[in-house]
């Protein structure tokens, strides 16, 4: 705007951001007008808008930890060039030359994420997640050993009441040709957990240690 004020006399009225108006107004001597508003079409041509499709669950994998993926797609261009990842889209806008670049390398990568990964949604009451996770995350670390494969459990931010249906999915995502594998793993344990039931039984505490055995050797045969 300061530029088009200094070389054509004429002053810029733009819409504020958050205004739905994509009127420009350009006021000034009817002289210096017609080269004012080629400026700003010049101006306008030069930027560019852009959208990719993709889904809500991959722009973790198209960031990275700590921005360091996407950092690297948009490596010399991010000063200029603008990328937000909203729902199961991803918008650029920028300098035409620069966005585009960056507009390429996205597309490119998001393509071949879309071939590689994909998601597997499983049912299941959100009491029983702290049986299948295990202690200190051991029950799932079993399962997605070696595997590029990751488990996310729903938090309670995922949930806008104490009943939503959201909190009673497990979401896998991970490679195509592995998933399969976990997701069928995780059936079995979740209908397990699921079906387990539970007794008490009351015994005198003086009889535990017997129970229990040396190093636990009872308990883990009664167990077995």
């Amino acid at each position: 705007i300061q530029e088009i004020l200094e070389a054509n006399n004429v002053s810029v009225e733009v819409p504020p951001l958050e205004s739905s108006s994509n009127t420009i107004t350009l006021r000034g001597s009817s002289i210096n007008l017609g080269e004012a508003v080629k400026t700003v079409y010049l101006k306008a041509d030069s930027y560019k808008l852009a959208h990719i499709s993709a889904p809500n669950w991959l722009h973790k994998y198209l960031i990275g930890k700590s921005g360091s993926k996407i950092q690297k797609l948009t490596e010399g261009h991010l000063s200029k060039v603008h990328v937000e990842f909203v729902d199961d889209q991803i918008s650029i806008d920028g300098p035409r030359e620069e966005m585009e670049v960056v507009y390429e390398k996205l597309s490119k990568e998001v393509d071949e994420l879309e071939s590689k990964l994909t998601h597997v949604e499983l049912k299941c009451d959100a009491k029983f997640h702290k049986h299948i996770i295990g202690k200190n995350g051991a029950g799932i670390e079993k399962l997605v050993q070696n595997k590029n494969v990751r488990i996310n459990f729903p938090r309670e931010s995922d949930s806008t009441g104490s009943n939503d249906a959201a909190m009673n999915i497990i979401r896998l995502e991970g490679d195509k040709s592995e998933i399969k594998d976990v997701a069928q793993q995780l059936r079995v344990l979740i209908s397990r957990v699921e079906n387990e039931k539970s007794e008490d039984i009351k015994i005198d505490q003086k009889f535990h240690r017997q129970i229990i055995g040396s190093k636990g050797e009872s308990i883990t045969k009664i167990k077995k």
